[in-house]
């Protein structure tokens, strides 16, 4: 039962201005209440602070008496346990794949990708491509399609052949039209987008593009100020992991370092996210192994598991997978395994998830909680380096990439951008839309705000290596981004 449910069992009113006290102690409560002459009818503010006095005179006590207690900032928290609601997970399926399971992939993105475009105006009559193929004369016609290819012809215009379940057209844009122009730029291989133009001779010349983006909406916050903190790419076992700057920030985290005003945040913090690579991993590049500290798998895993066995344990610990971790590389990536991992499992409140999974943070009674997307982020390089607008910042932006991608409701939209392991839908979709959209990756920090959605890329915990020389990454270790639940303003920690 609930803090709350316990005061109403025994014969106690329950003030309706109480929020985040499900998970207080009852019995310690009680014991308070013994303490006092009168007896409360009602559980108010005004009584559980008294109530928080207890609890500290209680502990200060105990080391005046000289009785060992080893009192840490884990005892002086409060004790609410904060659930993390899973919303998307993807655990591993192991069935034989064929070119069946493709065409029912891209068929599902197409279905999912078409309901979010139909409640744009402009494609409310969306018509399929088999009907416009037939239609004679000049007409003007909406059309719903996956970008097959995008040719640019000598004199600047563009052919943009497009698909549909019932046939394959040609599109054409004049590079005339500047507005038109950059839409066309932004276009990527396989993504879905809606047409809008004047079909003539089975072609359709376009008057507008239309982007699934993500509407405006109202930025929602918590009630209470809590913070959730996200890091990735610690890559335990690297001879390059910054191991300094890593102890830094778990010493912070503790509780057992740095300003007292940054002593009140870490008490604040109920949620770490590890956005995927915990490990170097074995493996995963040519010549690895010499730059590897610790060359057994299991072992990096224990070694992670060490650093935040101490954590507060009304932190809840959220998990997913990436590239350099000991699962399969293709998305989406589903959770660590338990016995390669099993160190990690064996940590308090651990919610070991896939990449990319969706979960909901904060919830009470009277808020729904925060929705965060986290995908570990290994399109984002393809992206970066192959899209005109992104080529010049992405490395050294990577939230501009991850803008770009919620643009489009897809983190990954073209085949070639990472590995996939097709499934009768789309997981990659952002059919949810998120209020934070987190990702790793590109070991540089970078975070905004789009519309009602945080979009965080979070630092890491390793030098520069070859591998990352040749994929043109610039890391910036030792920044940690923590998400004001109550304001949703981003605080950066630099632990360096």
């Amino acid at each position: 039962m609930s803090f709350i449910d316990n005061c109403l069992s025994s014969g106690f009113l329950v003030s309706s201005t109480l929020k985040g006290r499900e998970a207080m102690d009852f019995g310690k409560f009680q014991e308070f209440i013994n303490t006092l002459k009168d007896k409360p009818q009602i559980i108010d503010d005004v009584l559980l602070k008294q109530f928080d006095e207890f609890l500290n005179s209680f502990f200060e006590k105990k080391i005046e008496d000289n009785i060992k207690v080893d009192v840490t900032v884990k005892q002086f928290r409060e004790k609410d346990i904060h659930k993390v609601e899973v919303i998307k997970n993807y655990p591993l399926n192991n069935k034989t794949r064929n070119m069946t399971d493709w065409f029912d992939y891209y068929v599902s993105r197409y279905n999912s990708m078409r309901k979010l475009l139909e409640f744009r105006t402009e494609l409310r009559n969306a018509t399929s491509i088999a009907s416009i193929m037939k239609m004679a004369g000049r007409n003007q016609v909406s059309t719903i399609g996956l970008v097959k290819d995008i040719k640019k012809t000598h004199n600047n215009n563009y052919i943009i052949d497009i698909e549909d379940p019932t046939g394959v057209m040609s599109t054409i844009l004049s590079g005339e039209k500047d507005n038109l122009k950059k839409l066309a730029e932004e276009l990527v291989h396989d993504e879905v987008v809606g047409i809008v133009g004047s079909v003539s001779n089975k072609r359709i010349f376009i008057s507008d593009i239309i982007s699934p983006d993500v509407p405006e909406k109202e930025t929602i916050t918590s009630p209470v100020e809590e913070y959730a903190c996200f890091i990735a790419d610690t890559h335990i076992g690297s001879v390059n992991f910054e191991k300094e700057m890593y102890d830094n920030f778990v010493s912070w985290l503790k509780g057992n370092s740095g300003s007292e005003d940054n002593k009140n945040v870490a008490k604040k913090v109920k949620y770490l996210f590890v956005i995927g690579d915990l490990v170097d991993g074995v493996g995963v590049y040519p010549g690895q192994e010499k730059e590897l500290k610790i060359t057994d798998i299991y072992k990096q895993y224990e070694l992670f598991a060490d650093y935040l066995k101490d954590l507060p344990s009304d932190i809840q610990l959220v998990f997913i997978p990436g590239n350099h971790d000991a699962i399969r590389q293709s998305e989406p990536q589903p959770p660590l395994f338990n016995d390669i991992a099993k160190p990690v499992f064996n940590l308090s409140n651990v919610n070991n998830l896939s990449n990319p999974s969706m979960v909901s943070i904060g919830g009470m009674d009277d808020f729904r909680g925060l929705n965060v997307l986290m995908y570990h982020g290994f399109s984002y390089t393809y992206y970066a380096s192959t899209v005109q607008k992104l080529i010049p910042i992405g490395m050294d932006k990577p939230d501009n990439v991850g803008e770009f991608l919620l643009r489009k409701r897809h983190l990954a939209p073209s085949h070639a951008s990472g590995l996939i392991t097709p499934e009768a839908f789309d997981p990659l979709v952002i059919d949810t839309i998120p209020d934070v959209l987190v990702s790793g990756h590109i070991h540089t920090l970078g975070h905004r705000k789009y519309k009602s959605t945080n979009i965080i890329a979070t630092s890491c915990f390793q030098k520069m290596t070859s591998f990352m020389q040749k994929l043109g990454h610039h890391p910036t270790p030792g920044f940690v981004p923590l998400l004001n639940m109550k304001t949703r303003a981003v605080k950066v920690m630099n632990f360096t």
